[in-house]
């Protein structure tokens, strides 16, 4: 692909018996290329770009870090890194049946999207490329003419949608891919799109809210719905709730919650998922805010209490605790939930290998910073600069490997899907994953860094130094387990 200033330059991952990243860099007049292999290992494997400048140049000014990855164990994973001069630099090992032509240009890309295998990029002239597997969104010839103008993207796990700049919306892929004509003929002047695994919501302005109100939105819409029934894609039951007055919409993966002005809460969707609130309908007045996992969604009121509803083994039903209240902040695992309150105090409710007990913690659930999570863990800073992990056994085993680097001096944590990272006063950064080799051999390292600017991914970060010097893969994993780098 085209790089800049006459370089054709590309990322590559690839995972066999070995982990590469291969920053291939070469002016067109040349036909040397660099290159940097490390075989994979089960505690301090490498994962690294060669310190080539043409290749510092390429990767500098990194604007926003994309990341696909399907757990087929037969498909793998697809990286996106675009730089702030519109430059998008893409690579991977992932299915691919419907390539970018030969002479379609990365370059002038003002936004990008993915479904779980495929991507699909924005020009700034408002036109869009795609590609990856066809099934998945990688394919848009079928609406190549009506992809003009384009101002917005949303994706579903195999779906993309676009904003056009008239208000119109554009679909392609699969689940959520095709709008029904009795929506189609409806989307008008969209404003802004929301979707789960398998469905869109349309929202289209309705009204401007008045400053009297005292409302922390500027305005109100009407919803519009496509896509897999049983994710929430058809609201014919609630329509006449969500055609007016609502402000916010929420997803879980299979089911959706519409906040409305008043306070109130509309759901439609999988009842597993959400999407039936009716057993706390009476409770859902006067709500401020929405936090969603998985299957389950918590509602906080102006007058700070919590209701929730959706699956109960995952944080659908509030534990009984006088603690639930005074609340700073509520974060989401895939199948818990934590809040911290605004004293420093810490409760999980929900599946207990998801983090939903916080029992094994102790007494230092009180005195927390700040909380962030995995999929299935997480992990906390705490005021004294020790950090603690509860949740899946894996993060927490491996978190132990580098104990004595997580009981003091951590300035900030950041959480990717199945891994995390400690940022310690000192410059360095301790990272570790819920991956293990199988035999229980746990994948963690150290290492020292001058670092800006660090971007978590799904099983990975990626780093950038004050240097400028160019950015460095922390981990990355796959089936085999979690490789850390080291320079």
């Amino acid at each position: 692909m085209e790089g800049l200033s006459g370089m054709t330059c590309k990322i590559e991952l690839l995972f066999l018996m070995s982990v590469v990243l291969v920053c291939s860099c070469k002016t067109l007049d040349s036909n040397s290329a660099y290159l940097m292999t490390t075989s994979y290992g089960t505690e301090q494997s490498r994962l690294f770009i060669q310190n080539e400048p043409s290749c510092q140049d390429a990767l500098s000014g990194i604007e926003k870090v994309y990341n696909i990855k399907n757990y087929d164990e037969k498909l793998g994973i697809g990286l996106a890194v675009l730089t702030k001069t519109s430059n998008l630099y893409t690579g991977g090992e992932f299915t691919i049946d419907t390539p970018l032509a030969p002479d379609d240009s990365l370059s002038e890309i003002k936004l990008v999207a993915t479904t779980d295998q495929a991507f699909a990029a924005v020009r700034k002239d408002g036109t869009l490329l795609s590609w990856g597997n066809k099934e998945y969104g990688g394919d848009s010839s079928s609406v190549v003419e009506e992809l003009h103008d384009i101002v917005s993207i949303k994706s579903t796990g195999s779906a993309f949608s676009v904003i056009r700049k008239d208000g119109s919306v554009i679909s392609w892929g699969k689940y959520g891919g095709r709008i029904p004509p009795r929506v189609k003929n409806k989307l008008q002047k969209v404003k802004k799109l929301v979707s789960n695994e398998r469905a869109f919501v349309a929202m289209i302005r309705d009204k401007k809210i008045k400053k009297s109100l005292g409302s922390k939105y500027k305005y109100t819409y009407k919803l519009l719905t496509w896509g897999d029934p049983g994710f929430g894609g058809n609201s014919e039951d609630v329509e006449e709730d969500i055609s007016s007055d609502v402000v916010e919409v929420i997803p879980t993966e299979r089911a959706f919650a519409a906040l409305k002005l008043d306070g109130s809460v509309v759901t439609w969707g999988n009842d597993e998922f959400g999407g039936d609130s009716s057993k706390v309908s009476d409770e859902l007045i006067g709500v401020d805010s929405i936090v969603s996992n998985h299957s389950a969604f918590v509602a906080r009121k102006v007058n700070g209490d919590l209701v929730a509803w959706g699956n109960e083994d995952h944080g659908g039903k509030l534990p009984a605790s006088q603690y639930l209240n005074d609340i700073k902040q509520i974060i989401p695992s895939w199948r818990a939930f934590t809040v911290l309150r605004k004293d420093g105090r810490i409760l999980s409710w929900g599946s207990d290998y998801f983090g939903g007990d916080i029992s094994p913690l102790g007494k230092k659930v009180n005195g927390i910073k700040e909380v962030c999570a995995t999929n299935s863990n997480f992990v906390a800073l705490r005021k004294d600069g020790s950090v603690v992990v509860w949740g899946d056994d894996n993060l927490v085993n491996s978190s132990k490997e580098v104990a004595e680097n997580l009981t003091e001096g951590v300035k900030k944590i950041m959480c990717s899907y199945s891994a995390a990272v400690a940022i310690r006063r000192d410059g360095v950064l301790v990272a570790w994953s819920n991956i293990n080799d199988g035999d229980e051999e746990y994948i963690y390292h150290t290492v020292a860094v001058n670092l800006k600017k660090i971007y978590p991914l799904l099983d990975d970060f990626l780093y950038t130094t004050k240097d400028g010097k160019i950015s460095t893969v922390l981990c990355s994993g796959k089936k085999l387990g979690l490789s850390c780098s080291k320079e």
